[in-house]
């Protein structure tokens, strides 16, 4: 919804509208952490310079959306790939 798309994705679908970032160092505000057939978190900013713990949006149940906070190694290693729709601009 963030991206605006005319129809809705899986968390499978997105890989083919993002491309991937070489880290999750490279995040900015409007990336994601995706995983296949799983969760995909909207990026809003770092929390501390080491940029090793991020502040994220994502969606609960009943449509709720939440602020939470994630260790982004902890992340990468539960399977999450940090992803840039394509046509997102700067």
């Amino acid at each position: 919804r963030c991206w605006k798309l005319p129809k809705k994705h899986s968390t499978s679908m997105l890989f083919a509208i993002s491309r991937k970032l070489a880290s999750p160092a490279d995040l900015k505000p409007g990336d994601i952490m995706n995983t296949s057939e799983g969760h995909v978190l909207l990026f809003v900013k770092w929390l501390d310079p080491e940029k090793a713990r991020a502040l994220f949006y994502e969606a609960s149940p009943f449509s709720k959306t939440l602020a939470s906070e994630h260790d982004l190694a902890s992340m990468t290693a539960s399977g999450y790939q940090p992803l840039r729709y394509l046509k997102i601009r700067d």
